[in-house]
Parts: C-alpha cells; sequence; structure tokens
C-alpha cells in the first residue's frame, strides 16, 4: 500500500511541479483516478484480510459531521432557499474536491500504513517534495528552467514569488508546516543524505522568504512558540536551543540565496514587513483583508440565523465578493456556520494531542518526526487565520493521516508492553499463593501539649 500512496504523492507533485494538466473530466482528474484506486485497494485488503478497525473515531465522527452538514446546507441552498446565482453543479464538484477527497486523503494514510517503516518512508517523501519543488522554483526564478513560476508585477503581490502551490500565500503556508519536518529529517540524516536535506531545507526557506506572505510568517513564528511551549515535557530546553540557533543562522544564508536570486527581494521584503505593517490604517497593514471581513461579518449580522447555522455550502461564491475571504475559519463559518468550525478545529486539535502523546513513546529516530509535526500543525492553524488554501490541502492531509498512524502504531506497541507485565505480575501472584497485603490508609498523628 505504501508505494500506491508513493505513486500518488508522486503524481500531486509532478501537477504542481511542472503544471501538468491532469483533468480528465469535470471533477476528476488523475489524482483522482489514483486516489480512489488506493481506497479501493484498501477496501479489497479490508474484505480478504478481515474488519477494518476504526481508530481514534473522533476523527472520523467529525470529518462525517462536517461532510454531512455540507450535504445538507448543499441540498437547502439550491433547492429550499434557492439564491441567485447559485450552481448547483459547482457547488457538488466543490464538495467532493474540498471536503470528500480531502478526507480521502487524510484516511489512505491512516488505514493504508502498516508499521513506523510505512510512516516514514510517507512523512520523507512529503519532505522531498517540499525540498525539491523549493530548488526547482529557485531555478526557474533564476532563469535556468522554464516552469512558469508566477511573479507578481504590481500592486500587493509586486515582488511576490507564488511558487508551485498556487497563489503566495499558499505555498508560504504549505512550507510553513513542512519546514520543522525538513528541519527534523536534516538532523537526523547522515552523509549524503544529510547534504541532500541541508540544500533542499535551504532552497525551502528562501523560497519561503520570497513569498514574502506575512500570514506565513506569523503563522511559523507563533506555532514555533507554541509548539515550545506545549513540547517543554518532552524536549530538553538545551535542545530547543540549539534548534532555535540554527534556524536562526540557517536564515540569513537562505535571505543570501534568495537575493542571489532575486536581486530585488530584500527590497520588496523591507517594504511589505516592515513598510506596510507599520502603516497607519489598518486596512493597509492587513492588505484589505480587515475592510473584507467586516462586510462579510455584517452580511452575517444580517442574517443572524447564520451565525449559527451558516449560509449553506459554497453560498460565499454567490456574493458580490470578488475575493476569497483570506480566512479559513471565516469561510468555514459563512458557509457552514459553527459546526464546521467545531468539527475542523477537533480534528485539528486531536491530530496534534495525538502527536504529543506520541513523543515519550518514540524511539530517539522517531521523536524528532512527531516534534516537528507539532511544530508545523499549529504554525498552519494559525497561518490559515489570513488565508484560504486549495492546493496544499492533499499534501496536508497526508501528513495528518501519516503521523496519525505512527501516533497508533506506537500506542498499540505501548499497549502490548504493559498486557505481558500485568500477567507476570498476576502468575507470581499464583505460584506464590500469598495475595498481596492491602494498602493501608495513611494516618496523622498529632500531639496536643
Amino acid at each position: 500500500m505504501r508505494w500506491l500512496l508513493l505513486i500518488l504523492i508522486a503524481v500531486l507533485a509532478a501537477g504542481d511541479i511542472f503544471s501538468i494538466d491532469l483533468s480528465l473530466a469535470p471533477g476528476l482528474s488523475v489524482k483522482n483516478a489514483v486516489l480512489y484506486l488506493v481506497i479501493m485497494a484498501l477496501v479489497f485488503r479490508t474484505v480478504i484480510g478481515g474488519g477494518l478497525k476504526f481508530e481514534r473515531s473522533g476523527i472520523q465522527a467529525a470529518f462525517a459531521v462536517l461532510i454531512g452538514y455540507a450535504v445538507v446546507t448543499l441540498f437547502l441552498a439550491a433547492f429550499v432557499i434557492q439564491y441567485p446565482g447559485y450552481r448547483l453543479g459547482d457547488s457538488v464538484i466543490a464538495l467532493k474536491g474540498n471536503l470528500i477527497d480531502t478526507a480521502l486523503f487524510c484516511f489512505a494514510a491512516l488505514w493504508g500504513l502498516r508499521d513506523e517503516r510505512d510512516v516514514r518512508l510517507i512523512v520523507a517523501a512529503l519532505a522531498v517534495v517540499m525540498a525539491v519543488s523549493s530548488v526547482f522554483t529557485l531555478l526557474d526564478v533564476a532563469g535556468i528552467v522554464h516552469l512558469n513560476i508566477y511573479i507578481g508585477d504590481s500592486g500587493v503581490q509586486e515582488g511576490r514569488v507564488f511558487g508551485v502551490f498556487g497563489h503566495a500565500n499558499e505555498t508560504g503556508t504549505l512550507l510553513a508546516c513542512f519546514l520543522p519536518a525538513l528541519f527534523a529529517e536534516t538532523t537526523s540524516a547522515r552523509g549524503f543524505a544529510r547534504a541532500f536535506w541541508l540544500v533542499g531545507t535551504a532552497a525551502a526557506i528562501a523560497v519561503f522568504l520570497m513569498t514574502i506572505s506575512r500570514g506565513a510568517f506569523t503563522g511559523l513564528f507563533v506555532g514555533i512558540l507554541w509548539g515550545g511551549y506545549l513540547c517543554r515535557r518532552h524536549v530538553p530546553l538545551q535542545r530547543l536551543v540549539l534548534w532555535a540557533i540554527i534556524i536562526a543562522a540557517a536564515v540569513p544564508i537562505a535571505l543570501a540565496i534568495a537575493s542571489a536570486v532575486d536581486p530585488y527581494l530584500r527590497g520588496f521584503l523591507v517594504e511589505r514587513l516592515f513598510g506596510q505593517s507599520m502603516a497607519l490604517s489598518v486596512g493597509e497593514i492587513s492588505s484589505g483583508r480587515t475592510g473584507l471581513w467586516a462586510r462579510i461579518f455584517a452580511q452575517m449580522l444580517n442574517s443572524p440565523a447564520s451565525l449559527l447555522f451558516g449560509f449553506g455550502w459554497n453560498v460565499y461564491s454567490t456574493t458580490p465578493y470578488l475575493l476569497p475571504t483570506h480566512n479559513h475559519y471565516l469561510d468555514l463559518w459563512f458557509n457552514l456556520g459553527l459546526v464546521g468550525i467545531v468539527a475542523f478545529a477537533l480534528i485539528m486539535r486531536r491530530g496534534i494531542v495525538a502527536a504529543l502523546q506520541a513523543i515519550p513513546l518514540a524511539s530517539d529516530r522517531d521523536r524528532p518526526m512527531f516534534v516537528a509535526y507539532v511544530f508545523g500543525m499549529l504554525a498552519l492553524v494559525v497561518a490559515i487565520v489570513f488565508a484560504n488554501l486549495f492546493r496544499p490541502w492533499p499534501y496536508i492531509w497526508l501528513y495528518f493521516g501519516a503521523i496519525l498512524r505512527g501516533a497508533l502504531i506506537l500506542q498499540s506497541q505501548a499497549a502490548e508492553r504493559r498486557v505481558p507485565s500485568t500477567l507476570a505480575t498476576a502468575t507470581r501472584i499464583r505460584t506464590s499463593g500469598r495475595v498481596p497485603a492491602r494498602p493501608q490508609p495513611a494516618v496523622t498523628w498529632s500531639r496536643r501539649g
């Protein structure tokens, strides 16, 4: 099964890096076909080998609620409320691509991987995609190869490198999620492999800076601080400080690489970080986001029920706003109400908690992989306050499912180690013929003078 997942990752990467049109029909592409092949193989394996065990059923229930509620609101929006301009066909395709398929990416990794080696392989493959795509992006910007990497030429997009994963904010956010994983692979590798990861990580940091995505920068900064706090009991403070020093040293090197590729980067970077960020207008600081958010929220206040239930799946596409919400949570709230936000937050939280619980159970080899996931996912949940993602989700959900499977494997192994210990204790009691003394309650003595 891991080979099918590797093929799926390779198809995703080839389509994004080389701008290959993988579409076969509306709502169907080569990557969907490979994904469905993986799911069919899982079903076949289940039928042959026995029933499928639904670990972490809370996550699967949250996905079911999210998709089920979206389906219900889709039909209400199309046939009951009948919003002007609401297109049923487009909304069905969006539902399949944005919710159902992304859930299948998660479950393909969660159910398809068998052991720690499979998990390490898939996580490493995803990190390789981030490294290789970053190298190709730098080569394109330098004019060595021609992959049609877009660079903004006007307005707030001027000078920003969009990368291969869609908008600059999408590429920046995806790299913010995977940079800790790249760093973990670099520190764990040896020999030639470490040289590869050093080059790939430096390229990824350079492209991350070239996106000039302040939301992604904020997400990674907050994610590192937040992750460091949550992992403080599992990772020695000295190691966290060492990692921070290495990262601080890597940033100027990556900036030098990016500046060599794009001589104008420093000027655009300084202007966007210190020019817009120090502007007097809140709208200018947020690149117009606050004004858009205010208009969306005002529309929701005009229909108070939408604050609880949302307007319905994909109804935002019927609004006069020409831009996306630039906020993943606001998009969920507008379309699916509190049900959408709570379900998504529950999924993210359970994935992070599972990784945290796996850290003390993991071997020295695998522990950095789980720590990196905590840092990366926290960076993601912060960064999507300022961005909508489209292309990056398949990579993120494959990463989510793989780490979750790794956590479940470690918990299962820990439970198996506890069972023999309990049985051995019971056997000693039976063979000795003695019943262990019942512990007596503690007595507190007091003296009165």
